[in-house]
C-alpha cells in the first residue's frame, strides 16, 4: 500500500481496503498482433516487460468522457 497515492485511496473510486488486498486474479486480453507490437515497443521503451507494463499503465489510467453538446440537449 505504500506505493498507492494517497489522493487514490482518498478518492470516492478508491479505498483503503481495495489498496490492502493480497487476493491476486488473473485475466485474459485478445490482442492483434499490432497492438502487441505497440504494447511491446513502449515497454522497451520505459525498460519493462510487457506484464510490468500493462499492469503500471492500466493501474494509473483514467478515462475522461466529454459528450458533445448535441447528445447533451437531447
Amino acid at each position: 500500500m505504500e506505493n498507492i497515492d494517497r489522493h487514490l485511496i482518498d478518492n470516492a473510486m478508491y479505498n483503503t481496503d481495495m489498496a490492502k488486498t493480497s487476493r491476486t486474479e488473473q485475466t485474459n486480453e485478445r490482442w492483434t498482433k499490432e497492438e502487441l507490437a505497440l504494447v511491446d515497443a513502449k515497454a522497451k521503451f520505459h525498460g519493462m516487460s510487457r506484464s510490468e507494463w500493462i499492469r503500471t499503465t492500466s493501474l494509473n489510467a483514467e478515462i475522461k468522457v466529454t459528450m458533445p453538446d448535441v447528445l447533451i440537449k437531447s
